[in-house]
């Protein structure tokens, strides 16, 4: 993953590692992995529509059906900075939804239209992600605030 960086900004290495490894994990579908770069009570809010995942157990099943809901590009990385405490990573994630792509936005929607609508098996899909995350004391993550532009964009084939 290559982030474009703005001249002069500085970021905190540790911040960003951390965010870095779980993406890494994330990658390799290496769930466990992935997960214990979480505080055991992280809380991670949807901002878009609303949902909020509390604690390991919710994460991990999170990131498992995302990513069994398509056959995704490598993440195209748009900008990522860091302080000693927050980060922010921004993305954009391209792929081909399959047939577990419509179970997966009716659970991150509760049913809202605005995801549900946009999900067609086989069709290339688009979507710009941002997360804010916050590193507790112990140097895991125990909050993320992900905001997806909406709808996301089905791309013709």
């Amino acid at each position: 993953m290559k982030a474009r960086v703005q001249e002069g900004v500085t970021s905190d290495q540790t911040t960003l590692a951390k965010w870095r490894a779980q993406m890494d994990a994330v990658e390799r579908r290496d769930w466990d992995g992935a997960v214990a770069c979480f505080a055991p009570d992280c809380e991670w809010r949807l901002i878009t529509t609303g949902i909020a995942l509390r604690g390991l157990d919710e994460i991990k099943a999170f990131l498992q059906r995302g990513f069994e809901a398509s056959e995704r590009e490598p993440p195209e990385v748009r900008s990522e900075f860091a302080t000693k405490e927050f980060g922010v990573f921004e993305y954009t994630s391209r792929g081909i939804a399959n047939e577990r792509a419509d179970d997966f936005a009716t659970r991150i929607s509760e049913g809202a239209s605005a995801v549900t609508d946009v999900v067609s098996v086989g069709r290339r899909f688009e979507i710009h992600v941002c997360f804010v995350y916050h590193l507790d004391t112990d140097g895991l993550i125990d909050r993320v605030n992900e905001y997806i532009a909406m709808p996301a964009l089905m791309v013709a084939s």
